[in-house]
């Protein structure tokens, strides 16, 4: 008569060794995870502390402004008002043409090699 086979028996999981390649590689991506979690916090928190650009008004005094030319509103004095014909004039400067220029359109349909001569070659650009 024949024994029956006994049935395999199943290894513990530790003793397994895919469960602990398994294992590793999980502690490996949390950890991934974790660090660029921390970095990336780090680098919010240094970016919240960075110090904004300062304004030439506090670092040159006035005497130093003056002399350099800066200092005032740029586009001429503070109490300077739009017009309040804008609209009408944007749409008179589009309905015209806009930006035409006949001398910039001669040259744009002029031949390159006619405008060289004229120009005294290549140099005289």
């Amino acid at each position: 008569m024949q024994k029956a086979k006994e049935p395999i028996k199943a290894k513990p999981w530790y003793k397994n060794s895919n469960n602990w390649a398994w294992i590793v590689v999980g502690i490996c991506v949390l950890a991934t995870i974790i660090i660029v979690a921390i970095e990336n916090a780090a680098d919010e928190k240094a970016g919240a502390n960075k110090a904004l650009p300062r304004s030439y008004e506090e670092i040159f005094t006035p005497e130093e402004q003056k002399k350099m030319g800066i200092g005032g509103h740029i586009d001429g004095p503070g109490d300077w008002k739009p017009d309040p014909n804008i609209a009408q004039k944007a749409r008179e400067f589009i309905e015209k043409g806009g930006n035409a220029d006949p001398q910039l359109d001669a040259i744009q349909d002029g031949d390159y090699q006619d405008l060289l001569d004229q120009m005294g070659g290549p140099e005289g650009f």
